[in-house]
C-alpha cells in the first residue's frame, strides 16, 4: 500500500462502553459536546497525517440492542427504571446526533480526506430478534453486550451494504434478522463508497 497514493477506508465505532456506564460508577459519561470534540481531535490527526482517507463512522445503536440486552433477553425488561431508560436513549441520540453533525458541518471534506455517517441499526430500537420475531441470544457473546461471530457478520453484511448507499438515502433500520438476504453486490453503476460529495445529484 502506498500511504500517500492509495484510498483508505477507517471504520470507526466508538461509544457504546460511555453509554453502557449511565447509572454506574461515581463519575458521569462523557457529555454529547466532549463527545464531538474529542472525535473531531481524532479526526483532525488522521486528516493530517493521512490522505486520501474516508472516516466511517459507525452511528450509535439504541440501547437495547447492545447495553440492555441480557437484561431483555433474561427478563423481557429493559434493566433501568423509566428516569433511566430516558437518560439513556438521551445519551445515545446525543452521541448519535453528534456523530451527523460532524458529518453534516463538513469541517473534514476535502477531495482528499471525508467523514460519512453509517446509520443502518440506528432506528433498530430492540434486542437481537430472528427472522421469525423471537429473541435470539446468539446474536452475542456469552456476556450478552459483545458480538458473537453470528453477530459481527450480520453487523458486518448490513454495513457494507451502508457504505454503498448515497448519505441521505442510507438504510437506518436494517433487517438483522433475516440471515437469507444475500450480501449487497457492487456493479458498475455503484463500485464507490458513497460519501457527502459523491452523493449529490
Amino acid at each position: 500500500i502506498d500511504i500517500n497514493k492509495d484510498w483508505k477506508l477507517v471504520s470507526l465505532w466508538i461509544g457504546t462502553n460511555d453509554v453502557g456506564t449511565l447509572g454506574y460508577g461515581d463519575e458521569p459519561p462523557i457529555s454529547k459536546e466532549t463527545y464531538k470534540s474529542e472525535i473531531e481531535q481524532g479526526l483532525k490527526y488522521l486528516k493530517e497525517n493521512l490522505p486520501r482517507t474516508i472516516v466511517s463512522i459507525i452511528g450509535m445503536f439504541p440501547a437495547q440492542l447492545l447495553q440492555e440486552a441480557s437484561s431483555i433477553l433474561k427478563t423481557g425488561k429493559r434493566m433501568r427504571d423509566e428516569t433511566n431508560q430516558k437518560k439513556l436513549d438521551s445519551l445515545s441520540n446525543d452521541y448519535r446526533n453528534a456523530s451527523f453533525e460532524i458529518q453534516d458541518e463538513g469541517n473534514f471534506n476535502t477531495k482528499e480526506f471525508t467523514v460519512v455517517v453509517q446509520p443502518f441499526a440506528t432506528e433498530y430500537s430492540s434486542v437481537y430478534v430472528d427472522r421469525i420475531g423471537n429473541y435470539n441470544s446468539s446474536f452475542y457473546a456469552v456476556d450478552l453486550f459483545h458480538l458473537s461471530k453470528l453477530g459481527h457478520a450480520i453487523l458486518a453484511k448490513h454495513y457494507w451494504q451502508n457504505l454503498f448507499e448515497p448519505v441521505g438515502k442510507k438504510t437506518r433500520k436494517a433487517e438483522l434478522g433475516d440471515t437469507t438476504s444475500l450480501i449487497y453486490e457492487l456493479d458498475e453503476n455503484n463500485s464507490f463508497i458513497k460519501t457527502v460529495g459523491n452523493s449529490k445529484e
